[in-house]
C-alpha cells in the first residue's frame, strides 16, 4: 500500500521516505560504476521510472547530474561526476505536488480523506466515526470489510453523499476546510523532497527526459486513476504540470533533433500501468490497453536508444496534443 510509504500520519516520515528513495537510486547508480559485467557501460546510463519511480526521479536526477566541482578540485570532479551522471530518463505516470495528486487520486483519495476526517476531532469527525459503524455503511461497503483503509474510503463517499442529498452544505464546507488544511500541512512538510521543488534544477541541467501520461479520451477510456494528470486542488500538481515545470515539450508526432531534447506525450488510451503491461485494467479495454503498452514501450526504446535525439511515435491514434 503506497500509503504505508507516504505515511501521511507523519508528514516528515513521508518526506524522508522520498529522500531515502532518491538516496537509494544514487547508491544504485554508483554501484554501476563499480561493475565489470560484460555489456554494461557505466559511463552511459539511462533511467526508467514508473509511478513512484517517476515521482522520485527529479530529485534523483537533480542530485546525480549536479557536478561536485564547486566543492572539490577540478581534477577530482572530473573523476567523480561520471560515477553518478544519468544521460537520459524515461518516466511514466509520475507527478509533483504530492498532496494534490494523492487527494485527487481515484485509488487513494477517498481513503485519505476518510482517514483525515476520522481523526480531525471536529463535530463532523465524530459524526463520521459513528456513521462508519452504521448498518448503511455495512451494507454499502461490505466488499471492503477485510480492509480498514478501503472501508474508510467507501464510508467517506457514503457519508458525503448522504450530506449532499440532505443539502447539509455547512457540514460539507467544514469537511472541505479540514481536508484543505491537511493538504496544506502535508505539502509544506514534504515540499523539500517534492519533485516540483527540484524541477527547475532538472530543467537547468539539460538532461534529456521523456514522460508519458494517460489523460483519457473523454469517453470510455478514463484518465490515469492512480496519479491524475491534472489537479483541481493545486494547479502545479499532476503529471502534466510537473512535466512542464521540468521543461518538457508536449508532442504527439515523431521528433528528431541534433541535440538531446525532452518531451511529454499525452495518451488517450491506456491506464496507470500500461507502460509495464498490455493487460486491461481500470475499465480500459484489452485492445486499448495493448495498443497503449506497445506504443509507450516503443517510444521509450527509441528515445533512450538515441540518447534523446529521437522520439518515434508510431501509433498516433492513441496519443494527442
Amino acid at each position: 500500500n503506497v500509503l504505508h510509504y507516504m505515511n501521511l500520519s507523519s508528514s516528515l516520515v513521508a518526506r524522508d521516505n522520498l529522500r531515502q528513495s532518491m538516496a537509494d537510486l544514487l547508491g544504485l547508480r554508483l554501484s554501476l560504476a563499480a561493475t565489470n559485467l560484460q555489456g554494461i557501460n557505466p559511463t552511459d546510463v539511462s533511467f526508467v521510472g514508473h509511478s513512484l519511480g517517476a515521482v522520485v526521479a527529479p530529485g534523483f536526477l537533480a542530485a546525480a547530474n549536479e557536478s561536485v566541482a564547486s566543492i572539490v578540485k577540478p581534477e577530482d570532479a572530473a573523476l567523480i561526476d561520471p560515477l553518478f551522471r544519468v544521460h537520459t530518463a524515461a518516466l511514466a505516470s509520475g507527478s509533483g505536488g504530492l498532496a494534490g495528486f494523492l487527494l485527487e487520486s481515484n485509488a487513494f483519495g477517498n481513503v485519505i480523506k476518510g482517514s483525515v476526517l476520522a481523526g480531525a476531532g471536529t463535530a463532523e469527525s465524530a459524526e463520521f466515526v459513528a456513521f462508519m459503524s452504521s448498518d448503511e455503511v455495512k451494507a454499502a461497503c461490505a466488499a471492503y470489510e477485510d480492509s480498514q483503509s478501503e472501508l474508510t474510503g467507501c464510508a467517506f463517499v457514503a457519508y458525503t453523499t448522504m450530506l449532499a442529498q440532505a443539502e447539509e452544505t455547512a457540514k460539507l464546507a467544514s469537511i472541505s476546510g479540514t481536508i484543505s488544511q491537511f493538504a496544506f500541512a502535508i505539502q509544506t512538510a514534504v515540499d523539500a523532497a517534492d519533485s516540483n521543488s527540484l524541477a527547475s534544477k532538472v530543467a537547468s541541467q539539460g538532461t534529456a527526459i521523456y514522460q508519458n501520461v494517460v489523460i483519457g479520451d473523454g469517453a470510455g477510456n478514463p484518465a490515469d486513476t492512480v496519479i491524475p494528470p491534472y489537479s483541481t486542488i493545486n494547479p502545479v500538481s499532476g503529471t502534466v504540470p510537473s512535466g512542464m515545470l521540468m521543461g518538457l515539450t508536449p508532442v504527439a508526432t515523431s521528433q528528431m533533433t541534433e541535440a538531446p531534447n525532452s518531451y511529454l506525450v499525452k495518451f488517450t488510451k491506456g491506464h496507470h500501468g500500461s507502460v509495464l503491461t498490455p493487460a486491461p485494467a481500470y475499465g480500459v479495454t484489452a485492445a486499448d490497453a495493448a495498443a497503449a503498452n506497445a506504443e509507450m514501450q516503443s517510444q521509450i526504446a527509441s528515445f533512450l536508444a538515441s540518447r534523446g535525439l529521437m522520439l518515434q511515435v508510431t501509433n498516433t491514434a492513441v496519443v494527442t496534443e
